[in-house]
C-alpha cells in the first residue's frame, strides 16, 4: 500500500518542512528522494485508476525509434528528407541541412497524427499519471498534469546592479527617453547637444556619445545576419536575412517576472458543471488543449513545454515604392492569450525579418514561383535552427517564479493568413492546407476528410525526388521541402491555428454573406436599413451605409460592426432560407468569438455550420453566386469545418487571431520605416527595435528601484477593453481601467460612501431579480451594480429645462411624491419646483458580474445614456438627443413588458 503523506514531510529521510515549496526544493537537491516521490507517485496514479491495457497509451520517450517511423525513411536512404536547395537551380550558403544518420525517429515522431477525435470522457485518461486537482473558479473545476514543470532548483533573485550608465540616473533617463520618443530626425536631435545650456547639463557630446550610452543598456536577445546567396544559370542574387535566436527570445519571455502571475507551465483539463449536472470539458487558454497534454506524456516528467507560437504575415511599407517587408514573431503558449495579444505587453517578440526576394532575373514564372517558395522555407529552417537541439534534449531557464526548469520550446502553433498557411504547408491554393480533400467537392461539407500528416508529407516529397510525382499532385504538394521537416515534434499541418480575422470576418462574412445579401437587397435598401438602426452603446451607426466604401476602405473592424446589425436587417426578408444561412454564421462568428468553450459549444459550433450546409443553395438559386466552381471556390467556408478539432488540440481562436500580428505590424514595422532614411531599412529597424527594447527594459528597472514614477495606463477604447461579445477583456491587476463618464469623472459605485440620496434606491434595485433567482433553480437573471461618476455631468440644472429639453413633463410631480414619502420629506418636497436647481448625470454604467455557468467569462458592463441634443453656435445639431431604453424587473409575478425610456438621471 502506498505511503500517505501528512503534511510536509520527505517520504524518505522524514525531514519536516514549513510549506510545500520547501519540501519541492528538497526533492530537487536531493536525488534518493526524487526517486522516492516519484515512486510514490507512480504507484498513486496506478492505484487510482487502473487503466486497462487497450486504453493505457505509453510516452514514446525520445532516445528510442518511434513508432510512427515509416519503412521507406530509412536512415541509410539516400533520399531520405532533406531541402530541395542543391538541385541547380539555386544554391544557397547556409548550413548543410541534410538529417544526420539516426535521426529520423526524431523528425518522425509526433504527439499524434491529428486524426484523432478523442472525446471528452476519455481526456484524462491520457498517458501518464492521472491529474491532480489544483484550483476551482466558481462552477469550474481546473486539473494540472501531475508530473509537469518539474522544478530543478530555484535561484534566489540577485540585486539589479546599474552599470556605469548616464542613463542610470533619474533625471538624464527621463530627458534621453524623451529625446528618443520625440516624432524626428537624428538631425534635429543632433542639434539639441549643439545648445549652449544642454552642453553643460548633458554628459553627452553629441548625438552619437549618447546613443552609445543607449546601446550599453541591456536590451533583448541579440540580432544576427546572415547572407543568402541564389545562384542559378540565369543570374544571382543576394538575400539579407536578420534574425534572433529563438531558444533566447524563448529564456527572454518565460523569465518575465511582471507577467509571473500569468504564466502556465504545465497543461491543464478545465471542466465545468452543467445546470443539469453534466460535467463536461471547457477549453480555453492553450494549456487546456489536448495538443500540450498529449505532447506532456511524451516528452516525460521532468520536461517543461514551452509551446512556439508563430505568426509570419507580409506588410506593405510604403505605397509610393511597393516595398515590402516579411517579419516573423514569436511568442510562447505559456503566457495567458488575454495578456499575449496585448502589445503594450511586450509578450510577443520579433525574431526574424523574410528577405522579400524578386528574383526578376528568372525568365520562367512557374520556377521563379518555386524559387520564393524556397526562399520563404529555408529563411525560416535558418530563423528556428536552434530548435532542433532545444525542442529534444530541452534547455534549463529561470522562469518567471524564480524557479529553474528544463524547457523545451517546441513550435507548436502557427499565425497566418490562408495564403500564407499554403506556404507554411507547401500545398497549392486550390487545396486545403490542413485536409486532404480535393478541390471537387470542398465546399460540400459533406464527410470529414483525413488531416494531413508530417509523414504523409515527407513521403510525397521523397517519391516525388526519385521521379514518382503522382503521389505528390494527388495531394497537392508544392515541390518544396518544408521548413518544419527538421524540427522535432512539429506537426506542421495541424498546427495552423484558426485565423477569424481572414477566415471569417473579411472572408466568409464580408465576402461571402454580407455580399450575397447586397447582391439580394441592391445597395440602396443595405444602406437604407444599415442608416435606419438606432444607435446604441456598443453598435456603430453606419450614417452613410457601406456601398461607398464596402471594397476599398474595409475592414476587420467594419466586419465586426455589421455583424451585430445584419440579422435585424434581413429578418423579414425573403427568402427564408437565406435568413437561416445568414443566422447560422452569424451564431458560429459569435460562438467562435468566446473566450472559453465547452463540449456543449463545440457541439452547437458544428451543428451551425452543419445547418449552414443544408441551405446554402439558396444563394447560387438567387444567382449570388455565379462562378462555376460554386463554394468550391470559397475555401474559407471549408477551413470552418476544422475548427471544432483545432480548439480542441490548442484551445480558443481568439488567443490566435492574426489581429495580433497586423497590429504588431506598427510597433515593430511601419513605425521604424517611416523614422529610417529608406536606405538599406532592415539595418536601421533592427537598431531601432533594439534600442527601444533597452529603453523599456531600463524604465522598468528604474521604476522598480523606486527612482521614477510609472507612466499611467492610456485609456482603453470600448473595442479594445470589450470582445466581440461584448464582454470585458480580462485585465492586469495594475491594468484596470474604471469607468468615466463624458467629463472623465471616476466611476463610483452604489453603494459607497456618496451621501445618503441613494439608500433607498440601492435597496430598492438590489433586490429586483433575488426572488426570481431563489425561485428557479436553473434560471439566471443578472443583478448588475450600478455606477456612475463622482460628480454630475450638469451639477446646476432647471427643473424647467429637464422639463423641456428631457422631454419630462411629469418631473417635479413624480419627485414631490417620491420627497414626500420620506420620512421628514413633507417640508422639503415644497422647494422643489421649476426654478430649483438639480444635478443630472447623462450616462450611468451597468455592471454585470461574472455568469455563473460561464465563470471564465469576463464581466460585462453596459451604459444607458440620457441627454437632450446638443446646438452649436449657429444653431445647427452637432449630437442627437439620446435616451436610452431600460427595462427593469420590479414584479417577478407579473406578466408583459412595460417600456420605459430613461430620460434623465438626477441628484436633489
Amino acid at each position: 500500500m502506498a505511503p500517505t503523506v501528512k503534511s510536509h514531510r520527505c517520504l524518505r529521510c522524514k525531514a519536516k518542512y514549513e510549506n510545500e515549496w520547501r519540501l519541492q526544493k528538497h526533492y530537487s537537491r536531493s536525488k534518493e528522494c526524487e526517486a522516492r516521490y516519484e515512486g510514490y507517485l507512480k504507484k498513486k496514479g496506478e492505484a487510482a485508476y487502473h487503466p486497462s491495457t487497450s486504453m493505457s497509451q505509453p510516452s514514446c520517450p525520445t532516445n528510442q525509434p518511434s513508432s510512427f517511423e515509416s519503412p521507406t525513411l530509412d536512415k541509410h536512404d539516400p533520399f531520405r528528407p532533406t531541402l530541395l536547395y542543391d538541385q541547380g537551380r539555386a544554391t544557397f550558403d547556409l548550413p548543410n541541412l541534410r538529417t544526420p544518420p539516426g535521426e529520423e525517429d526524431i523528425l518522425m515522431a509526433q504527439p499524434g497524427t491529428g486524426n484523432e477525435n478523442i472525446p471528452p470522457e476519455d481526456v484524462p485518461k491520457f498517458a501518464g499519471s492521472p491529474p491532480n486537482t489544483r484550483r476551482t473558479y466558481g462552477y469550474a473545476t481546473v486539473e494540472t498534469h501531475p508530473n509537469a514543470a518539474r522544478v530543478l532548483r530555484y535561484l534566489t533573485p540577485e540585486p539589479v546592479v546599474l552599470l556605469d550608465n548616464p542613463l542610470n540616473q533619474p533625471r538624464l533617463f527621463e530627458t534621453g527617453e524623451w529625446l528618443c520618443e520625440l516624432p524626428v530626425s537624428n538631425a534635429d536631435r543632433a542639434r539639441y547637444f549643439e545648445i549652449g545650456e544642454h552642453k553643460s547639463n548633458l554628459p553627452w557630446e553629441n548625438l552619437t556619445s549618447f546613443y552609445t550610452s543607449v546601446d550599453a543598456l541591456p536590451h533583448g536577445p541579440d540580432w544576427r545576419h546572415k547572407s543568402i546567396v541564389i545562384t542559378t544559370s540565369e543570374g544571382t542574387e543576394v538575400l539579407d536575412l536578420y534574425k534572433r535566436c529563438p531558444v533566447d527570445c524563448t529564456r527572454h519571455l518565460i523569465g518575465l517576472n511582471r507577467l509571473r502571475s500569468h504564466m502556465h507551465y504545465a497543461p491543464e483539463v478545465h471542466y465545468r458543471t452543467t445546470s443539469d449536472g453534466r460535467r463536461v470539458r471547457v477549453r480555453g487558454d492553450m494549456c487546456s488543449g489536448d495538443w500540450w497534454w498529449r505532447m506532456q506524456d511524451l516528452l516525460g516528467g521532468d520536461a517543461t513545454i514551452a509551446p512556439i507560437i508563430l505568426a509570419t504575415d507580409a506588410t506593405l511599407l510604403s505605397l509610393f515604392s511597393g516595398r515590402k517587408a516579411w517579419p516573423v514573431y514569436l511568442t510562447i503558449g505559456n503566457i495567458d492569450k488575454e495578456v499575449r495579444r496585448r502589445p503594450s505587453e511586450q509578450a510577443t517578440i520579433l525574431i526574424g525579418y523574410i528577405p522579400v526576394a524578386d528574383l526578376s532575373f528568372i525568365s520562367n514564372e512557374e520556377e521563379r514561383r518555386e524559387k520564393k517558395w524556397e526562399v520563404y522555407h529555408a529563411c525560416m529552417s535558418e530563423i528556428l535552427a536552434s530548435l532542433k537541439e532545444a525542442s529534444k534534449d530541452g534547455v534549463e531557464m529561470v522562469c518567471a517564479d524564480g524557479a529553474v526548469r528544463r524547457v523545451h520550446p517546441i513550435a507548436a502553433a502557427h499565425m497566418a493568413d490562408f495564403e500564407e498557411q499554403c506556404t507554411v504547408a507547401c500545398t497549392y491554393r486550390t487545396r486545403c492546407p490542413i485536409c486532404d480533400v480535393p478541390h471537387e467537392g470542398r465546399g460540400d461539407g459533406q464527410g470529414e476528410a483525413k488531416i494531413r500528416t508530417r509523414l504523409q508529407t515527407l513521403e510525397a516529397l521523397q517519391h516525388a525526388r526519385r521521379g514518382y510525382t503522382w503521389t505528390r499532385h494527388h495531394l497537392g504538394i508544392r515541390p518544396t521541402m518544408p521548413y518544419w521537416a527538421k524540427l522535432p515534434f512539429a506537426t506542421g499541418h495541424s498546427s495552423l491555428v484558426p485565423d477569424m480575422l481572414h477566415q471569417i470576418h473579411n472572408g466568409v462574412f464580408k465576402d461571402h454573406l454580407l455580399g450575397k445579401w447586397k447582391h439580394i437587397l441592391g445597395d440602396q435598401t443595405m444602406d437604407e436599413r444599415l442608416m435606419g438602426i438606432p444607435r446604441f452603446p456598443g453598435i456603430r451607426h453606419f450614417k452613410t451605409g457601406i456601398s461607398s466604401f464596402f471594397n476599398a476602405k474595409w475592414r476587420g473592424t467594419e466586419s465586426k460592426a455589421a455583424g451585430k446589425i445584419l440579422l435585424p436587417i434581413v429578418a423579414e426578408s425573403r427568402p427564408k432560407d437565406a435568413v437561416c444561412a445568414a443566422r447560422c454564421l452569424v451564431d458560429f462568428m459569435y460562438r467562435a468569438h468566446l473566450p472559453q468553450l465547452d463540449d456543449d459549444d463545440l457541439a452547437q459550433l458544428g451543428e451551425d455550420l452543419a445547418e449552414f450546409h443544408q441551405v446554402k443553395q439558396v444563394f447560387i438559386s438567387e444567382g449570388a453566386i455565379d462562378s462555376e466552381s460554386g463554394y468550391d471556390g470559397i475555401p474559407k467556408i471549408h477551413m470552418l469545418s476544422h475548427y471544432v478539432h483545432l480548439i480542441r488540440e490548442y484551445g480558443v481562436p481568439d488567443g490566435f487571431n492574426t489581429e495580433i500580428s497586423e497590429r504588431l505590424h506598427i510597433d515593430y514595422v511601419k513605425l521604424f520605416y517611416r523614422a529610417s532614411n529608406k536606405v538599406d531599412p532592415i539595418v536601421q529597424m533592427v537598431t531601432m527595435l533594439q534600442r527601444r527594447e533597452a529603453w523599456l527594459m531600463q524604465r522598468r528597472r528604474l521604476e522598480a528601484a523606486g527612482e521614477i514614477e510609472k507612466r499611467p495606463q492610456r485609456m482603453r477604447s470600448e473595442e479594445e477593453t470589450k470582445d466581440m461579445n461584448g464582454h470585458d477583456i480580462p485585465q492586469h491587476e495594475e491594468h484596470e481601467d474604471k469607468e468615466c463618464d463624458e467629463e472623465g469623472d471616476v466611476g463610483r459605485q452604489v453603494g459607497e460612501d456618496v451621501g445618503h440620496e441613494n439608500d433607498n434606491r440601492q435597496g430598492e434595485l438590489a433586490s429586483l431579480p433575488t426572488s426570481r433567482k431563489q425561485c428557479h433553480d436553473f434560471e439566471y437573471h443578472p443583478n448588475p451594480t450600478i455606477r456612475y461618476a463622482k460628480r454630475p455631468t450638469k451639477p446646476r440644472v432647471y427643473g424647467r429645462s429637464i422639463i423641456c429639453d428631457h422631454n419630462a413633463p411629469d418631473f417635479i410631480n413624480r419627485v414631490k411624491s417620491y420627497v414626500s414619502g420620506l420620512p421628514g420629506g413633507e417640508e422639503h418636497s415644497r422647494l422643489l419646483n421649476e426654478d430649483f436647481r438639480f444635478g443630472v448625470w447623462t450616462r450611468i454604467s451597468l455592471q454585470h458580474n461574472r455568469l455563473p455557468f460561464a465563470p471564465l467569462v469576463g464581466s460585462k458592463t453596459d451604459s444607458v445614456r440620457a441627454y437632450p441634443a446638443h446646438m452649436s453656435r449657429r444653431l445647427a445639431r452637432h449630437r442627437p438627443s439620446t435616451f436610452d431604453t431600460v427595462m427593469l424587473e420590479t414584479n417577478p409575478e407579473a406578466q408583459g413588458i412595460h417600456r420605459m425610456s430613461k430620460h434623465y438621471f438626477f441628484r436633489v
